[in-house]
C-alpha cells in the first residue's frame, strides 16, 4: 500500500497526473484518512478503559483506608461509670402469713433503703517519700472511678420481657398465698430494675404477709424516697407502723394517702381497721362507711361489726344481709357475713 501511495505523490508532482486512473487515487487518499481515524479511536478508547481503571482502584483504597487516630477523639469518649450494687435479697423466709393490705398495681421485689453503696476512688498521692527522706516524684494513677456525682444515673434496666415474666411469676404466688415464692421472684425483679418504685411498693407488701414488719417499712421507705406522693407505699408505712405498736404514726400515714386520693380504698380500709382496734367505734364507722361508698363490701361488713358491737343488732343484720347480694362478693367475706347472721338471729 505505501509503494502505491508513493507512486501517487510522485505523480502528482510529475506532469503525467493522466496516466494514473482517477478512481483509484481517490481510493488511496479514503484508505489513508481511514487509517488515521481508527488510530484516533483506538487511542480514546485505551484512555477511557485506563481512566475506569485508576477511578475503581482509588475507590478502592478510600473504602479499605483505616480511620486515622485521633488521640482528642479517644478524650472525647464517656468513662464508664461506677456499677451500683444489687440491692440485698431476703431468701429462706417463714411461711406465716398475718393479715395485711396489699397493693393493687403491677409491682415487684425490692430491698431495705440504703442498699445501694457507691465505692469513691481514692486519690493517689502525688509523691512519696524514699528512705533519705527526700521526696521522691511518681506519676499519679488515673481514679479508677468517676466522682459520686456522676454516678447517680439510673442502670440499665434489663429486658422488659424478662421482668414482666417475674412479675406475673410473683403474682400468680400470690394468687395462692404462697409468699415466700412470691417475695423472691419480686426481688428478682427489682434487680432487674433498682429503681422502680412500685415494684419496692410489692416488696413490702409481701413482706407484710410474712410479717417482716421493720424490712416492709424500710422498703416502703424507700420506695416514698423515690416518688413522696406514692398513696400506696404511704398505707403499706402504715401498716408497718401499727403492727410494730405506732399507732398514731400509722393513722398519720393513712391520713396522709386519703389527703392525695380521698377514695383510696386500702388507705380507707387499713384506717378503720386501726380505728376498731383502738375502741374508736364512732370515727371507725365514719372510715367504713365512707368505703363503702366508694364501692368496697369491706365497708358494709365493717359496718355491721360496729352496729353489732354498739348493740344495734338489727341494723347489723340488714347490713350483713347487704353482704350477701352481690355476685361479685368473694365466699371468705359472705362466708363471714353468714356467720354474724347465724349468731345474731339465735
Amino acid at each position: 500500500m505505501s509503494i502505491l501511495a508513493n507512486l501517487l505523490k510522485k505523480a502528482e508532482t510529475s506532469q503525467v497526473k493522466g496516466d494514473i486512473p482517477p478512481d483509484l487515487l481517490q481510493t488511496v487518499r479514503s484508505s489513508a484518512a481511514g487509517t488515521v481515524n481508527l488510530k484516533r479511536y483506538l487511542l480514546l478508547g485505551i484512555l477511557a478503559v485506563a481512566s475506569i481503571a485508576v477511578g475503581g482502584l482509588l475507590a478502592l483504597y478510600l473504602d479499605k483506608r483505616p480511620a486515622p487516630h485521633s488521640p482528642a477523639l479517644q478524650q472525647a469518649l464517656p468513662k464508664p461509670s461506677a456499677a451500683v450494687q444489687k440491692p440485698l435479697s431476703t431468701a429462706g423466709v417463714p411461711a406465716s402469713t398475718p393479715a395485711a393490705v396489699t397493693a393493687n398495681k403491677p409491682v415487684a421485689p425490692s430491698v431495705p433503703a440504703g442498699s445501694e453503696s457507691v465505692k469513691t476512688p481514692v486519690k493517689p498521692k502525688p509523691h512519696q517519700l524514699t528512705a533519705g527522706g527526700s521526696a521522691k516524684h511518681t506519676r499519679a494513677a488515673p481514679p479508677s472511678a468517676p466522682p459520686a456525682a456522676q454516678q447517680a444515673l439510673k442502670p440499665v434496666v434489663k429486658d422488659r420481657a424478662t421482668i414482666d415474666a417475674l412479675l406475673f411469676a410473683a403474682r400468680t404466688a400470690e394468687a395462692r398465698h404462697d409468699f415466700a415464692v412470691a417475695l423472691k421472684q419480686y426481688q428478682k425483679a427489682l434487680d432487674a430494675d433498682p429503681f422502680n418504685y412500685r415494684i419496692m411498693n410489692n416488696v413490702a407488701s409481701t413482706m407484710l404477709q410474712l410479717g417482716f414488719n421493720e424490712q416492709a417499712l424500710a422498703v416502703a421507705n424507700r420506695a416514698l424516697s423515690i416518688k413522696p406522693d406514692y398513696p400506696s407505699a404511704m398505707v403499706n408505712a402504715g401498716i408497718a407502723l401499727g403492727k410494730m405498736g405506732n399507732d398514731a404514726a400509722s393513722r398519720g400515714m393513712f391520713h396522709k394517702a386519703l389527703a392525695l386520693e380521698p377514695t383510696n380504698r386500702n388507705a380507707l380500709f387499713s384506717l378503720a381497721v386501726s380505728l376498731e382496734r383502738g375502741g374508736l367505734l364512732d370515727d371507725a364507722l365514719v372510715s367504713y362507711r365512707r368505703l363503702a361508698e366508694a364501692g368496697d363490701v369491706r365497708g358494709v361488713l365493717g359496718q355491721g361489726r360496729m352496729q353489732e358491737r354498739r348493740g344495734n343488732a338489727s341494723e347489723a343484720l340488714r347490713l350483713y344481709r347487704e353482704v350477701l347480694v352481690p355476685a361479685d362478693v368473694g365466699q371468705r367475706t359472705k362466708e363471714l357475713a353468714r356467720e354474724r347472721i347465724r349468731a345474731l338471729e339465735q
